[in-house]
């Protein structure tokens, strides 16, 4: 990172998201602080020049337990410009942890179009739209979309992501099968050497910020 600054300038969002998937790790992980100083590295001038850029910043938002600004990131990026690989998952997350269902229903066909071009797209869609059936009491449909994300988060390895499905689906089907989740969630969220700490997740997830 002490580099960083001479390569600012690069325009390659591969360069200039470099701290935002750092800080988003480290959100993860559960050190807020430190991620908060990568997202201070990373200009928020270059949002306006790239969607992946605006993107990471988003996810890193909403790792930090923040969908407010995640969602207000994301409105600044031109409609024409939201079909990026980071934005569109970004904004479908936001929506759903502000139980915004009729924005959600009316996106969820964008993060379905990024499918063959995204891998997180399909079970980002699949959870946000499992997410908001349960709320509107299509518990069965709801189930099986939450089963099928978690399924696709665990062949892709995304443990974090898989943890958040967890926890959902454990609010979904209660019972020992939901206590087994959460305890599993957990236990990603912290890991073996992991401050009990954590700046974003819909629920017991966030509650481990309390340390």
């Amino acid at each position: 990172m002490a580099a960083y600054p001479e390569e600012s300038g690069v325009p390659c969002s591969a360069v200039s998201g470099g701290p935002l998937l750092g800080g988003i790790y480290l959100a993860d992980t559960g050190h807020p602080e430190q991620a908060r100083r990568l997202e201070a590295i990373v200009p928020p001038s270059l949002d306006a020049t790239s969607s992946v850029v605006a993107g990471l910043r988003a996810r890193l938002r909403l790792a930090l337990g923040d969908p407010e600004g995640a969602q207000s990131g994301i409105e600044k990026i031109p409609p024409a410009r939201l079909r990026g690989y980071e934005a569109p998952i970004a904004l479908v997350e936001s929506l759903t942890l502000l139980h915004d269902w009729e924005a959600l229903r009316s996106f969820l066909p964008e993060v379905r179009r990024q499918v063959p071009h995204q891998a997180l797209a399909g079970p980002a869609g699949d959870r946000a739209e499992g997410r908001m059936e349960c709320a509107l009491a299509n518990t069965d449909v709801g189930e099986a979309l939450l089963r099928r994300a978690l399924d696709r988060y665990e062949q892709l390895g995304v443990p974090f992501e898989a943890a958040k499905t967890k926890e959902w689906l454990a609010e979904a089907v209660g019972g020992a099968e939901g206590r087994r989740l959460l305890e599993e969630a957990l236990a990603t969220v912290r890991g073996p050497r992991r401050p009990a700490s954590r700046g974003s997740g819909p629920g017991l997830l966030a509650m481990t910020t309390q340390t």
